[in-house]
């Protein structure tokens, strides 16, 4: 994906919204998927664990006072020379 094309997608949503990414072991991919999430912001304290958890998390969240639940955009790519 380009630059360009990033911000056409991009300016598809409320400039204020949150964009998360996942954690991955090394390399790089290009960006090939955006998708809107329900997270529950700001949980994880833990360096192994990403900051922000899924809203679907029931267990999870169960465990949180009030939980500070908002969208975001998964910014993703796969390796698409990979079996």
């Amino acid at each position: 994906m380009t630059t360009e094309q990033l911000i056409i997608i991009l300016k598809q949503y409320p400039s204020f919204m949150r964009v998360i990414i996942e954690g991955c072991e090394d390399g790089y991919n290009d960006v090939s998927d955006i998708e809107v999430k329900q997270v529950v912001a700001n949980v994880n304290t833990q360096r192994y664990y990403g900051q922000h958890i899924d809203a679907k998390d029931i267990l999870r969240m169960e465990e949180i006072s009030s939980p500070n639940i908002e969208g975001a955009l998964l910014i993703s790519g796969k390796n698409l020379m990979a079996d």
